[in-house]
């Protein structure tokens, strides 16, 4: 069995990634490009990065390097997840919690890595288990609780991307905003900030046919920002790349993820992606966890990835 519900979570991507209210946005310089980064007032206030601070006006430049934030701790959100769901032939089972960074879910084709995004996300429903993030419960089959996949404030980016062809980048990264909040109304992010931070701005008239797939996953990429999500995640975001595209992207998704303090969960088979952008991992063979580090093995150990 191939990794269960590609084809549905296409299908269903208007469902995912609703905006819910945000708080006020700052922009940080991180490398080559300045990224957005988000106070929630559900939150309780503290540092956007170990290296940069709240400003005190909306959309602010701010300084690379400066003092932490005054008058508050810094937060964190906890995913925490125990799924099961059943399949001819095989069962997912899996419990894991992520605090914050990067956490790849590693294995071979057909081990349940794309199920648990979907489980997570809300695109498909576990036989039984509990997800929440931080104090909001997803799903819980004991509680009789399946939080609708509009109103989990998950970013996801699939791994064929899910461009709509009849729309502009620009369109495309707009797709699923909720109706209501229009161009840059109030403190939501605007999407000229997010394709410039991407380096598509320039693009933002063109269609996906008249796009590289780099140009193609940074797209997906700015759309599922676009929402402001709290977890963000991502299924083989650089398989279809070339080598020289997935090692820049490479670098700006370890970037992005430390500029907007949110944990990314990242399936791949990929060893040389797995090295190069896990915090944690997290190893899956035939729908069931046979592993996790914190500090990744040497690469003879893992063996040739499938």
């Amino acid at each position: 069995m191939g990794d269960a519900g590609n084809s549905a979570a296409s299908r269903a991507w208007k469902g995912v990634n609703i905006a819910a209210p945000c708080g006020r946005r700052v922009f940080i310089s991180v490398g080559r490009f300045v990224c957005i980064a988000f106070r929630f007032p559900d939150r309780t206030p503290g540092k956007i990065d170990r290296e940069h601070k709240p400003c005190s006006g909306t959309g602010e430049q701010i300084s690379a390097v400066s003092e932490p934030h005054q008058g508050g701790e810094e937060f964190t959100t906890m995913l925490e997840a125990s799924i099961s769901k059943r399949f001819p032939g095989i069962t997912v089972e899996v419990e894991f919690s992520l605090e914050n960074g990067i956490l790849v879910l590693f294995g071979p084709s057909g081990s349940g890595k794309t199920t648990i995004l979907n489980c997570i996300s809300g695109l498909q429903n576990p036989d039984q288990g509990r997800v929440s993030l931080g104090e909001k419960l997803f799903f819980s089959s004991g509680e009789s609780v399946n939080l609708p996949a509009r109103r989990r404030r998950i970013g996801y980016v699939f791994q064929e991307y899910a461009l709509f062809p009849h729309l502009t980048v620009r369109e495309n990264a707009l797709y699923g905003v909720r109706a209501g909040r229009g161009k840059g109304e109030g403190s939501r992010t605007e999407v000229r900030d997010v394709l410039e931070m991407l380096k598509i701005e320039h693009l933002h008239h063109r269609y996906p046919a008249n796009l590289s797939g780099g140009e193609k996953q940074r797209v997906a990429l700015a759309r599922a920002l676009m929402m402001e999500p709290e977890l963000l995640l991502l299924d083989e975001p650089l398989s279809a790349l070339d080598s020289a595209n997935r090692r820049e992207l490479r670098l700006e998704l370890k970037q992005l993820q430390r500029s907007w303090n949110i944990p990314f969960l990242l399936v791949t088979h990929s060893r040389e992606e797995m090295k190069a952008l896990a915090d944690e991992v997290l190893f899956m063979e035939r729908g069931k966890r046979c592993g996790r580090l914190q500090a990744l093995p040497d690469p003879v150990e893992l063996g040739e990835a499938v």
